[in-house]
């Protein structure tokens, strides 16, 4: 099945070598005081194994990641002070792993019932015996990060998310229909899956006047990912957009890639505008857009986009060059530790960790 993606939503930690990763994580565990219950050090604790259940995931290992985030909510559960906000709010990140990697397993509606524990933004979610307050946790996020409501954006966003990664069209655009409601700062996300939805529903026409209606977004990243979206729609109603667009977009990605340097969400959107000239026959358009994402993905330290990058090169390139890319594309995924880089889905295995096996004696 192939794989469909937000845009908007891209972002997070580069995608390093995994065994530079793990080795360093390690030994990033074993510096740690696990006497040490205070909050500042259960946070270090639970943070750092968040990066051992990614890497896990990152290996399409989703039985060990899910071990740790267990182990994690475990931890939190016995400790002393688990009622308290500082301790509780620890176990957020864990509770929405195991939605996300029931997600990632193929199982949208396991997911989005973890997820739905934040739509009630005002009441007291239960994570594995863990009662976090999510009054508390709105007043405190709007204070530290500017959330208007931290919970909706969690469980709007997750659970898109989940729905346009398992091709759960029809309950994606019930799930868009029932956000009619939704504070602005998510509208964009909002009606990214709807356009998502409908183009994957054989109804571009429709997904292309929603798109429109971002033409004037004031932010730069939100306004170039409709417009790419815009030129999805139209090669699948067997137009092509003017020139001008073209050259506008290219210019954008360029100019988001600077503003977001620390960001793979213009590479996301960067390579996915390289794919749609592709498809359209612009292997120009694709070649250029593709050297500036495999510069920013290197510049990064993201070997999965490196590849990706790669890759597209090697089929929008000439020969030699289009071998040449190809080449490097493979030693790339041979070295990586990432599984299934060709099509973007994780294989899933139930293989023993030696990582989960340290993260979880932390957490014991």
């Amino acid at each position: 099945m192939e794989v469909a993606y937000l845009l908007i939503s891209r972002g997070g930690l580069p995608h390093r070598n995994l065994s530079t990763w793990t080795a360093e994580l390690k030994q990033r565990l074993s510096g740690l005081n696990l006497g040490d219950r205070s909050p500042s050090a259960v946070s270090r604790l639970i943070n750092i194994t968040n990066e051992a259940a990614l890497i896990e995931a990152h290996r399409g290992n989703y039985k060990a990641a899910a071990d740790i985030c267990c182990s994690q909510l475990a931890n939190l559960h016995r400790h002393p002070e688990a009622h308290t906000f500082a301790i509780a709010r620890c176990a957020l990140n864990p509770w929405l792993n195991l939605g996300r990697l029931a997600s990632l397993s193929g199982s949208a509606s396991d997911a989005c019932r973890m997820f739905a524990l934040f739509r009630d933004s005002t009441g007291i979610a239960n994570l594995a015996g863990v009662a976090l307050n999510l009054s508390e946790l709105n007043a405190r996020l709007r204070a530290e990060k500017g959330y208007p409501d931290f919970c909706t954006h969690v469980y709007v966003g997750n659970s898109l998310r989940a729905l346009v990664r398992n091709g759960a069209w029809s309950d994606l655009v019930a799930f868009t229909e029932s956000c009619a409601s939704v504070d602005p700062s998510m509208r964009p996300i909002v009606d990214e899956a709807r356009v998502v939805a409908s183009i994957y529903l054989g109804r571009p026409a429709e997904a292309l006047e929603v798109a429109k209606a971002h033409r004037n977004a004031q932010r730069l990243y939100v306004r170039l990912t409709f417009q790419v979206r815009e030129l999805e729609c139209l090669a699948r109603l067997g137009r092509r957009a003017e020139n001008e667009l073209w050259t506008e977009l290219e210019a954008g990605v360029t100019a988001t890639m600077a503003e977001r340097e620390r960001s793979v969400g213009p590479l996301a959107l960067g390579l996915h505008l390289a794919e749609v000239a592709l498809q359209d026959n612009d292997r120009a358009t694709a070649r250029r857009v593709a050297a500036q994402c495999l510069a920013g993905a290197e510049s990064l330290g993201d070997e999965l986009y490196t590849h990706a990058a790669l890759r597209m090169l090697s089929s929008c390139s000439d020969e030699p060059d289009a071998s040449s890319f190809g080449a490097m594309a493979e030693r790339l995924a041979a070295q990586s530790g990432y599984e299934a880089m060709r099509d973007g889905r994780r294989r899933s295995t139930w293989e023993p960790s030696d990582l989960a096996d340290t993260a979880c004696e932390a957490l014991a």
